[in-house]
């Protein structure tokens, strides 16, 4: 069932999603059609990850740029 366009949705919960998604792909008896809107729902789902994991990316090199995660880290990267 696809995901409600307003909630917010976490990379954990997409995930959880994914796996449902490919263990319904898995079975044989699925029919064509619900395998392509499963396979479009898991592309939607892999491109919100991306764009939460772009958005984190962006958070992390802006505190590496200002210091504060070298520091943190200890200078280790």
């Amino acid at each position: 069932m696809p995901a409600k366009k307003n909630k917010s949705v976490t990379i954990e919960e997409n995930l959880e999603e994914l796996d449902r998604i490919a263990a319904q792909m898995s079975d044989p008896t699925v029919s064509l059609e619900d395998s392509f809107s499963l396979y479009e729902e898991g592309i939607r789902r892999i491109k919100e990850c991306n764009q939460a994991i772009a958005s984190v990316r962006q958070r992390v090199e802006k505190l590496e740029a200002d210091g504060t995660v070298s520091d943190f880290l200890g200078d280790e990267q």
